[in-house]
């Protein structure tokens, strides 16, 4: 009957205080809900706000990105070597309009092409016309001559300084105008112009005329999109210093475009609107409050933005109208939520108070256990759930007081070495040896190869294997000298009283010599290698473990030097390290920020006909700046990031072949780079073929390129990939030849496609004889192989045929082109497609001689 009657105690507090925690939930949540409805009473104001000013910088985002786009067409029209031409044969005083016959007539039909493909494959229909113009006299009585994109000459009396453009630009290089009306069309256009220089001589002018009535057409397409149709957009122009309104989004009010403020104002009156109409807004520019018009029969936010480079001013009216008014709930709950809480105040108080009596009891001891006390022992009488919190508590001291006895006696010594550690020397060196003036030596020995040893050998061997490291190190200091375990596969020896650094290098390098024979552990011969960071006091740091820390970042260091076992640590050493981190760190946001992007170099065959191109990854930071890719590929590959980053690369690589093909209905070879690492993955082929799959790209005209450092990782599963890739129809590139591990094994096992011998080769061709023979020697073997020779880094003509001369099928270098991005290799493909077989090499070889 006992036993019965315990549980049932311990029962009622446990529904008593669970009873009362969701109570006080309950309550918490109440105050929760009220406190958030206030916070949102008097943050809705600025939210109002904050979405006006949003809205209104997606409209400017919107318009600055139409009048970038008709900057950079008339910009292209402006340096088009092609306009230029025809500029140059008018101002010579040449018949503007050149017939078919005529030998000439090719610069006419030039002009005619650039200038009308701006027109002829614009994307938005917003252009209405192109045209150049120059102060030649195309006709008596005039004081210039303007064509068209379609070769419609001015007409007689059509006068250049009388263009509403023209006082502008005389003194800017380009000019965006205000509205005007068309004297052709009799329509409302505004123009882009921008002048025209053959070297530094001004010769003429370009421009293109925007019909007003196309860009309303856009704006109103985007705004349905992006706005809503419950917000409004005006967009004013400041003409002759009177605004007029170039632009209203509300179709009931369009007899108010192109009007003056004083007619703006006779409408407002005529339509019944008052003193709360368009000319209201317009006059009120630093307006902030909100406002009822009656013409759009709501409650709205104005924003007033000037568009940058433009003499546009950007109205946005934001509507308030239907956002829904919460203040009566506020007020409502809020009466809840106090009433509530006053009730539940006077009902909980009581019932806490007895309930939780025994927690000052335990609170008590806890705080004496944290004063040091672990003998202090939390005393309840009434048995509930209390009471054997009290006892394990209890239980608790007791372990700790035995813990801490056990740990105290054990805390300064290593239990593995017998050496001191770390924490326990920390302050005994920081206060004698870090007191003096004299210099000395912080030196972190590792042990590098500790973790194979364990892996291979056991966990025990490697245990007993550091033990005996740390005796023999014992016999190869100086017993006055500091030594002391860091924990894991390091140690740490203090040098002092050294009067040169070579002094300690000596030292150090006398117990490496030391270590060079194996150990014998357990009958297990096991050598030892060991990479040592060296900091020097005071001049590194003047304390332990600053000193350490620095050691750390020379023992980083030593790993990328591989075989120089003895690092001084230097700030050169720590920006390193701190410059590779930073790569690693804002190289696995590059892609997704747009940051890397491709270039792409030319294959050409010697008889001068493009095989196909290289691309070459390369990354712009913004906070980094321009990174060469050796630096940020090799980070890459040490992170593994090379495995999204190089399939963003193929991807990219193959959408730009297909590109290519669609645009000159011609295919071209693309070369990509493939990292060891990545086509070590064993899903490689799968995102290969998913990306083949997805571009559409006829995998024939896609080359892999494997440097020879794959052969180092080579294995069955590498042979296995290969043969996949072939299935695949891919072809194979081994890249820079001769500098790596390759052989004719490889050769003779992979069927490779092409073979590409590294620029060192190219470089040492006039070296001397034997340099001209290794590489005949290479060509002929590897033609004989059934593979293609392609030879990079070539720069001079001479080069160009003497690799030409010993059959070399495929040349890439300066000689044609650098890394081009997508738009020069454009322009290149037109040049060199101008250009007769004969000539292309002699043209690209100038070309190069004079960068």
């Amino acid at each position: 009957m006992a036993k019965k009657k315990k549980i049932v105690r311990q029962n009622t507090l446990i529904r008593k205080i669970g009873g009362l925690t969701v109570f006080l939930d309950a309550v918490f949540l109440v105050i929760i809900l009220g406190a958030a409805v206030f916070l949102y009473y008097f943050n809705l104001n600025n939210s109002r706000v904050e979405n006006a000013t949003y809205q209104n910088q997606v409209i400017e985002t919107f318009i600055l990105d139409i009048v970038e786009n008709i900057e950079s067409d008339v910009h292209e029209l402006a340096i088009d070597e092609d306009i230029i031409n025809y500029l140059k044969y008018v101002n010579e005083g040449n018949d503007p309009i050149i017939l078919e016959t005529d030998v000439n007539y090719n610069i006419f039909s030039n002009y005619l092409l650039q200038a009308g493909s701006i027109i002829d494959y614009q994307k938005d229909n917003l252009y209405d016309l192109a045209y150049i113009a120059t102060d030649v006299e195309c006709s008596s009585g005039t004081d210039g001559c303007g064509i068209t994109h379609d070769g419609q000459l001015s007409f007689s009396d059509w006068q250049l300084t009388n263009r509403p453009w023209f006082s502008a630009v005389s003194t800017a290089n380009a000019v965006l105008t205000d509205p005007y009306v068309d004297g052709l069309t009799g329509e409302y256009v505004f123009s882009y112009v921008e002048k025209i220089y053959d070297n530094s001589t001004l010769i003429g002018y370009v421009g293109i005329d925007i019909k007003l009535e196309n860009f309303a057409s856009l704006l109103n397409a985007f705004i349905e999109d992006n706005v809503g149709e419950d917000n409004k957009l005006i967009i004013v122009s400041d003409y002759d210093a009177s605004p007029l309104m170039m632009y209203f989004s509300n179709d009931v009010n369009n007899d108010y475009t192109m009007e003056d403020n004083d007619t703006i104002s006779s409408l407002d009156e005529a339509n019944g609107y008052d003193n709360f109409g368009i000319a209201y807004i317009l006059e009120n520019a630093d307006l902030d409050e909100f406002i009822t018009l009656k013409l759009l029969d709501g409650k709205y936010l104005i924003v007033y933005n000037d568009i940058d480079n433009t003499n546009f001013t950007t109205i946005t009216l934001y509507n308030v109208s239907r956002m829904f008014n919460i203040e009566i709930i506020f007020i409502i709950l809020l009466a809840v939520t106090v009433g509530f809480m006053v009730l539940v105040s006077l009902i909980v108080r009581k019932q806490i108070t007895n309930a939780l009596k025994p927690i000052n009891v335990i609170l008590g001891t806890i705080e004496k256990i944290k004063d040091g006390d672990y003998e202090a022992r939390v005393k309840i009488k009434e048995n509930n759930e209390f009471k054997k919190i009290g006892d394990a508590i209890n239980i608790m001291s007791s372990e700790i007081n035995y813990q801490i006895k056990k740990t105290y006696d054990s805390l300064a010594y290593d239990m593995l070495t017998g050496l001191k550690n770390r924490a326990s020397a920390t302050q005994e060196i920081d206060e004698t040896i870090f007191k003096s003036d004299k210099r000395a030596a912080v030196c972190l020995i590792q042990v590098d190869n500790l973790k194979n040893i364990n892996i291979t050998k056991g966990n025990i061997i490697g245990d007993n294997l550091i033990k005996a490291i740390a005796d023999e190190l014992r016999k190869v200091l100086k017993t006055s000298e500091t030594l002391f375990s860091n924990g894991g596969n390091e140690f740490v020896y203090i040098k002092e009283n050294f009067t040169s650094l070579e002094q300690v290098e000596f030292t150090l390098s006398q117990m490496l010599v030391h270590f060079k024979d194996p150990i014998i552990v357990k009958n297990i011969k096991a050598e030892i290698k060991f990479f040592i960071g060296v900091s020097i006091y005071p001049t590194d740091g003047k304390s332990l473990n600053e000193l350490i820390n620095k050691c750390d970042t020379a023992l980083f260091k030593s790993h990328e030097f591989g075989n120089k076992k003895i690092i001084f640590y230097n700030e050169k050493i720590a920006r390193s390290v701190s410059y590779q981190a930073e790569i690693s760190e804002r190289l696995s946001q590059a892609v997704d920020k747009g940051q890397i992007y491709l270039k792409y170099q030319p294959l050409v065959y010697t008889n001068n006909e493009i095989y196909g191109f290289e691309a070459l990854a390369r990354w712009n930071s913004p906070t980094l700046g321009e990174i060469g890719p050796t630096v940020f590929i090799a980070n890459a590959e040490e992170s593994y990031l090379i495995i999204p980053l190089g399939t963003w690369i193929l991807r990219k690589a193959c959408e730009t072949q297909v590109e290519i093909r669609k645009k000159l209905g011609k295919d071209f070879v693309m070369s990509v780079n493939i990292s060891p690492v990545q086509i070590l993955q064993r899903n490689f082929t799968t995102i290969l073929r998913k990306i083949i799959k997805e571009t559409d790209i006829n995998p024939s005209y896609l080359t892999l390129e494997i440097t020879e450092g794959v052969f180092i990782e080579a294995s069955v599963m590498l042979e296995d990939t290969i043969e996949e890739l072939h299935n695949l129809g891919v072809k194979l590139s081994l890249d820079d030849f001769g500098t790596g591990y390759a052989s004719l094994t490889y050769l003779r096992q992979i069927n490779f496609d092409n073979l590409k011998i590294d620029k060192s080769f190219v470089d040492g061709i006039f070296g001397s004889e034997k340099d001209h023979r290794i590489i005949s020697t290479i060509v002929n073997l590897v033609h004989n192989l059934d593979m293609k020779v392609i030879a990079e880094g070539v720069e001079t003509r001479r080069q160009y045929e003497y690799l030409k001369e010993i059959s070399t099928d495929i040349i890439q270098g300066y000689i044609f082109a650098k890394p081009l991005i997508i738009e020069d290799l454009y322009d290149f493909l037109n040049k060199f497609y101008k250009l007769s077989k004969t000539r292309r090499v002699e043209y690209f070889a100038k070309q190069n001689e004079s960068r």
